[in-house]
């Protein structure tokens, strides 16, 4: 939940339309981070809850969307190792989960989703990939036509994005690793914060 690009864009997807409500879960150290809930799911009015483990929100669940613990994403190795195996998702876990609910994955998995649950007819990451391919596919023809077409031209930066020399806060940040231009827009919250548009952590 706090590093997840996936689980980020996954919510601020879901934020746009009614209905829906998101269970966090996630130990204390990984919770979404703050400016996630301020800017997108309190400024939306998405129902949210945080709970600190699968076997509390299994039940109530029509889709479980499982990552991984990243370990490129930890500064210490000692707290990675002693997060990594916090949620793994087994055929027991799965004894108390809804017939209709389905498991998605971005993929790939280390050992966040055993291998048992392969077989499970919930389990719909693989179909989750294959589809995801097609979507990709057809995003790509779909830019390619509007290359040709300049009513479809759009600012090269993302809207209230600035060129600056203020440094991400996140050492495994590209700004931090690669040769590319500083950008950074400021909080939606007003808080009076600065965040980095590749990685949305604080600058500086």
């Amino acid at each position: 939940m706090k590093f997840g690009r996936t689980v980020h864009s996954l919510i601020k997807a879901l934020s746009r339309y009614e209905g829906v409500k998101v269970v966090l879960i996630a130990p204390e150290q990984l919770r979404l981070p703050s400016y996630m809930k301020d800017e997108v799911c309190d400024k939306h009015g998405m129902d949210y809850k945080e709970v600190s483990s699968l076997e509390e929100a299994m039940g109530e669940l029509d889709v479980l969307y499982m990552t991984r613990v990243q370990q490129e994403r930890f500064d210490d190795l000692d707290e990675y190792e002693r997060l990594k195996d916090s949620f793994i998702l087994d055929a027991d876990k799965l004894k108390t989960a809804q017939s209709h609910m389905r498991i998605l994955h971005p993929l790939p998995r280390v050992n966040e989703i055993a291998v048992e649950v392969d077989a499970d007819p919930r389990a719909a990451y693989f179909r989750q990939v294959e589809n995801g391919k097609i979507v990709r596919m057809a995003l790509m023809v779909k830019l390619l036509e509007w290359a040709k077409d300049d009513s479809k031209t759009r600012p090269l930066l993302p809207e209230g994005a600035e060129k600056n020399t203020r440094v991400c806060t996140n050492p495994k940040c590209i700004s931090n690793m690669e040769n590319v231009e500083r950008l950074c827009r400021q909080s939606l919250n007003g808080d009076g914060k600065w965040r980095c548009v590749y990685c949305e952590s604080e600058v500086k």
